[in-house]
């Protein structure tokens, strides 16, 4: 299961994930890390069976945990062209039967390509609103 992590400027100069792999024995793999000097998100895939277990560590360590990253498609922009679908590499967009595109958030890596391909602006991080929740 992917998690996504938010975290201040603070917790990103401490080594909490080696610290719960140590702790655990669970593997982590970090598939993306983003920082600026408010703070950072990551993006990191656990077994499903210890995605709990995880979840309860890294948040008693003051790290916001959300089961998914964030993008949205606004489908009032979204014109449908595929410019999005044809950058996807680990095809999370893709065309659905009726052409219209389809995303599958199981798949996504957060990589944002699709957003800077997007030539409506359709496609939208959400990271910005989830840390100011944070």
């Amino acid at each position: 299961m992917d998690l996504y992590l938010v975290f201040d400027s603070e917790k990103s100069r401490e080594p909490i994930i080696s610290k719960i792999v140590m702790q655990s024995g669970i593997k982590i793999n970090i598939l993306s890390v983003s920082m600026n000097e408010l703070g950072g998100t990551a993006l990191i895939s656990v077994p499903d069976e210890h995605a709990e277990k995880v979840k309860t560590l890294l948040e008693a360590e003051g790290i916001f945990v959300n089961p998914k990253r964030m993008i949205e498609i606004d489908r009032d922009l979204c014109i449908d062209c595929g410019a999005c679908v044809s950058l996807c590499g680990v095809k999370a967009l893709k065309y659905g039967d009726d052409f219209s595109i389809e995303f599958d958030e199981d798949k996504c890596v957060y990589c944002l390509l699709c957003m800077d391909a997007c030539p409506r602006f359709a496609i939208k991080s959400t990271e910005a609103k989830l840390m100011e929740q944070f």
